[in-house]
């Protein structure tokens, strides 16, 4: 078994990995504030994005203009590129969906042996009396 790093509910062999099932796992946000006065409202849209340079959160920044939203900034805001939740693997190569088939399918049948063995013993016993 070796370690590895959590995140979106799975362990990951790499770093790199559990970022982008973080970070694709990141719902987007909307967000509407308003000023006390009520004179000026902002919409703002929250996205993570993947770029060359790593994982960035995009922010559409709209300001309400009279009755409608008008033009919106773009600002880019770089996200943290470490993962802090360590795990353990298992051994076998985590999403290899053939391996993950197999390895439910020794489980299903190991579960209908020992349901099939209590039958037996049932009978057995109902069969002595």
């Amino acid at each position: 078994m070796s370690t590895g790093y959590s995140a979106a509910g799975r362990c990951w062999p790499t770093q790199q990995e559990a970022l982008d099932a973080f970070y694709s796992a990141t719902p987007v946000s909307v967000d509407l504030h308003i000023s006390p006065d009520q004179s000026h409202a902002y919409l703002i849209l929250s996205v993570p994005r993947k770029f060359s340079t790593g994982w960035h959160m995009q922010q559409y920044v709209c300001e309400r203009t009279g009755s409608t939203f008008g033009a919106c900034a773009v600002p880019t805001l770089e996200l943290p590129q470490n993962v802090t939740g360590i795990c353990t693997l298992a051994s076998g190569d985590p999403t290899d969906p053939v391996e993950s088939f197999f390895d439910g399918h020794i489980l299903g049948w190991g579960v209908a042996l020992a349901m099939a063995a209590a039958w037996g013993v049932h009978i057995l016993r109902r069969a002595a009396t």
